[in-house]
């Protein structure tokens, strides 16, 4: 990106989280937080590029495996989970069809787990916007 880039580089990545895990992550795939690589290894590469965190609306359309934080209950939809990668690049072994599962989105299990986020409007689930504005001339 930077030997090609005229002015700048603007990328979306995502920092494994350090504090709060999402909890399809949490609770249903554990191995899936080693997917994320560390957001230093991308800086590394753009000095003194600017981060901003981006925090995830309730409502986000977008579809990617973050979006549904606060309505678990679309994860259980196979159209929804075909167009994530997340649930691709894990070992079939470790990924359960019913993730999250649908018994303990009933009995309100997920519910009481995760209480907490029901009354917010956003998320930060680790997302960055990272703007390299590129070498001086």
């Amino acid at each position: 990106m930077v030997r090609v880039s005229r002015d700048r580089v603007v990328l979306l990545t995502r920092r494994p989280c350090r504090g709060r895990r999402y909890w399809l992550t949490r609770d249903y795939l554990p191995g899936a937080d080693g997917l994320f690589g560390e957001l230093s290894r991308v800086t590394a590469e753009l000095p003194g590029a600017e981060i901003e965190r981006v925090a995830i609306p309730h409502d986000c359309r977008d579809g990617f495996v973050h979006a549904w934080w606060r309505r678990p209950r679309e994860l259980l939809r196979p159209e929804i989970r075909a167009t994530m990668a997340l649930f691709d690049r894990l070992p079939p072994a470790t990924v359960r069809p019913d993730s999250p599962s649908g018994s303990d989105l009933d009995s309100g299990a997920w519910g009481r787990r995760n209480h907490d986020l029901l009354g917010l409007d956003s998320l930060d689930l680790g997302h960055r916007l990272v703007v390299w504005r590129g070498r001086p001339a």
